[in-house]
């Protein structure tokens, strides 16, 4: 793992929203963070509530070569603005 820097964070944290399964997440920067915003999908998930999250993104994964199929599974996301 690294820690989350403009140079390590692949996807678009340009205040994108994505919707899977029902759930929205919005992506976006503030004050040099990196955070990630639900609905609720993720919260029902974890503890039976409704309420939406709100969490910062600290760590960053490093896809290759322990998870080839996580760049390819963000990219169908739309949260990948470049794939090497």
């Amino acid at each position: 793992m690294a820690v989350a820097t403009p140079e390590s964070v692949r996807g678009d944290f340009g205040d994108v929203t994505i919707e899977s399964q029902g759930s929205k997440g919005r992506f976006f920067r503030d004050r040099g963070g990196f955070f990630v915003e639900t609905d609720g999908g993720v919260a029902r998930y974890r503890n039976g509530d409704a309420q939406g999250a709100l969490e910062e993104v600290r760590r960053t994964l490093e896809p290759e070569p322990e998870h080839p199929g996580l760049l390819e599974w963000f990219a169908q996301l739309g949260m990948l603005t470049n794939v090497a």
